[in-house]
């Protein structure tokens, strides 16, 4: 059997036309809108974060702050970074945060939108960083998911640029998307794809080795699970194995309702999962990226791979609304991995089954690989703040990971 290491990608990337442009903002200001009601307070915030006052009378918090965002032609995802300090009560904490955007034109403007990693050192303490970061008509708007272990602060800092109206046709294109791409899904099945040609010869069958779970990280949201993640071999100890998940969208969602009534809606935002061999490797990668090595024309090919493999596209179908997909694959031999991320056009939706995510082709030759299985999500809170607008927060699992010894037939 021909070894090969499969990528089998779920996510869409929005069909656009941009000239190349680039942003650069300095010297910003934004005060402290609104503490999330995870939060408490302002007060409780100080109080976790162990801040204490320096100055003789309370003061509003603010971050100064500079961005630049970056485009390449005819692309509608591009780069932001977001560097400054946050100042509460005389004290500051310098940080700095970069990630992926998505551009998006509106009736009121272009809305640049997506969420930005990164740290910040609060009294000594190092807490990770993650910025929901929302740009329009040169207002810019940021939430800040601030945590560790054991909690988290979320709190927004500017007014809400994303209006009413605005939501509104977010969710209408978005509505007519899914259903002009759903019309289509019956003929997908039927696509050929000369790559897969030598897989189709045969069915493989999966059977179960053993899976793995693991929480929220952002104070465990009431201790809420964020990921769990299926591992399995193809039949007769074959070199084939596949990682299924499952998503906790709709659980988060009533946990985050029940601290603050503002919190309208969550839903699946990113999706890693991927492998680390002690033992072993893969062998070959399948599809192949584009030569840039990020993007390839994925939805195609996945049809035809898990039907090749014996999976149902049923769930894939339940799961997926698009027609491309956006690839960040790393296809080392020892540390292979796939991540997706929604756009403005699709909805993740992992919550009901568990999805097929990715298949890997591993080397038999030696008779046993071991390593470590993982997967981990991150998820973005639609949140509403009366007379002003919609904000994204945005919160990330735990990573999901167990060991795993298996026996190889070549």
């Amino acid at each position: 059997m021909k070894k090969v290491l499969i990528f089998t990608l779920i996510t869409v990337l929005l069909v656009g036309s941009f000239q190349n442009s680039y942003a650069i903002s300095n010297k910003n200001k934004s005060k402290l809108e609104k503490v999330h009601g995870k939060s408490i307070s302002i007060k409780n915030v100080n109080q976790k974060l162990g801040i204490n006052t320096k100055l003789a009378k309370k003061s509003v918090p603010q971050i100064f702050y500079d961005y630049f965002t970056e485009f390449e032609k005819e692309e509608n995802l591009g780069t932001a970074v977001v560097k400054g300090h946050l100042e509460i009560e005389g004290n500051r904490y310098d940080f700095k945060t970069e990630g992926e955007v998505e551009k998006k034109q509106l009736k009121s403007g272009e809305l640049i939108e997506g969420a930005l990693k990164g740290n910040i050192v609060i009294e000594g303490d190092e807490y990770k960083l993650l910025i929901g970061f929302a740009k329009k008509n040169k207002k810019v708007c940021l939430s800040m998911n601030i945590y560790n272990e054991s909690d988290s602060m979320v709190m927004i800092f500017g007014k809400p640029i994303i209006s009413e109206n605005d939501m509104k046709e977010i969710k209408e294109k978005k509505s007519k998307e899914t259903k002009k791409k759903n019309s289509n899904m019956y003929n997908f099945t039927s696509i050929k794809n000369e790559k897969m040609c030598k897989l189709k010869s045969v069915t493989r069958i999966f059977e179960y080795i053993k899976s793995e779970s693991a929480y929220m990280k952002n104070s465990t949201i009431d201790d809420e699970r964020g990921v769990k993640v299926k591992l399995y071999q193809e039949e007769n100890n074959g070199e084939l194995l596949l990682l299924k998940l499952r998503s906790y969208a709709e659980d988060i969602e009533e946990a985050l309702g029940n601290y603050d009534p503002f919190s309208k809606s969550v839903e699946l935002y990113e999706v890693k999962a991927g492998f680390k061999f002690s033992k072993g490797k893969c062998d070959g990668v399948h599809p192949s990226e584009d030569d840039d090595g990020s993007s390839v024309d994925v939805f195609n090919i996945l049809y035809d791979v898990l039907n090749c493999f014996g999976i149902p596209t049923n769930t894939l179908a339940a799961a997926i609304n698009g027609s491309k997909g956006y690839l960040n694959v790393y296809s080392s031999t020892l540390t292979p991995y796939l991540k997706t991320r929604a756009g403005s056009n699709l909805e993740l939706d992992f919550d009901d089954e568990y999805v097929p995510f990715f298949v890997i082709g591993i080397d038999g030759n030696q008779g046993k690989v071991a390593g470590k299985f993982y997967a981990e999500m991150e998820y973005k809170e639609k949140y509403y703040i009366p007379m002003d607008g919609y904000v994204y927060n945005y919160y990330e699992s735990k990573k999901a990971e167990d060991d795993f010894s298996l026996d190889v037939t070549d």
